[in-house]
């Protein structure tokens, strides 16, 4: 049942935030975003309730093949096909201003994905207006083989934006590890340290440097392009998410001991 692609998204708030020459006033987004997450909820109870009268008058029309319970089914696929385009409408609005809300995320792959996003939407509104026409077998057949190909691109773009948030809060994480590493690297250049001492703190900035380098190298191919092999499979990476915490936690703890004396 296709109802396994529509997940709960986490949403959260963020305060007033530059990203280029964009200034997203994510306060302002914040109700939008409460409103499309009751909204989704909401849908999914109604989608689930129409799911279920359609269980039962397919049910009813297998057993009776009368041409009531043939328009009954009619009916009630109409209202299920309605339920799902408008459930799947709120996923898809909701996952694009959270990633558009989002820090972190390279700004090529952000557009990109949101660009996707904007043709998911106009696809199910398109749908969606064509679900509410049905009126016969025939319709709901060629409305079902239209949804497969808009549902299945749907999962997949949700498969690759979802992931994206973690990656872009441990982007945003590490460009604050950056800036640090800079304030004590200025710190030690303009400290009254004796030369041994200085020459032995700008050595252990040296390998600080090094580990920030690899770190930055590992964020940018987890959140670059994605990579598919000669049959269309995702080329996975060797590092992931807890690579880069392990990574960060180590330059911490670097700049702890550099700092404490």
């Amino acid at each position: 049942m296709f109802l396994g692609l529509v997940f709960p998204v986490q949403v959260w708030a963020q305060g007033l935030q530059n990203q280029g020459n964009i200034v997203i006033d994510t306060v302002r987004f914040e109700q939008e975003i409460q409103d499309l997450t009751i909204e989704y909820k909401s849908g999914l109870e109604v989608y689930e309730e129409k799911k279920n009268k359609l269980d039962f008058a397919k049910a009813q029309y297998e057993q009776l093949q009368t041409l009531a319970s043939l328009e009954e089914a009619v009916d009630v696929g109409r209202e299920f096909f309605v339920a799902r385009d408008e459930v799947l409408l709120s996923y898809a609005k909701l996952l694009r201003l959270k990633l558009y809300t989002s820090f972190g995320i390279f700004l090529k792959t952000k557009q990109d994905k949101i660009a996707a996003m904007d043709d998911l939407i106009s696809r199910l509104e398109k749908h969606n207006q064509n679900s509410k026409k049905i009126e016969s077998k025939d319709d709901i057949i060629n409305q079902t083989s239209e949804f497969s190909l808009v549902g299945l691109r749907l999962q997949a773009e949700s498969a690759r934006i979802v992931p994206l948030f973690s990656l872009g809060k441990l982007q945003s994480t590490f460009d604050k590890t950056a800036l640090l590493i800079d304030k004590v690297d200025a710190h030690i250049e303009e400290s009254n340290f004796s030369a041994a001492k200085k020459a032995e703190k700008e050595r252990g900035m040296q390998q600080i440097r090094r580990e920030e380098e690899d770190i930055k190298l590992i964020l940018k191919e987890l959140n670059g392009p994605i990579i598919l092999d000669k049959r269309g499979g995702v080329v996975k990476s060797k590092y992931d998410s807890n690579t880069v915490y392990s990574g960060i936690s180590k330059l911490l703890s670097y700049l702890g001991e550099i700092a404490a004396d």
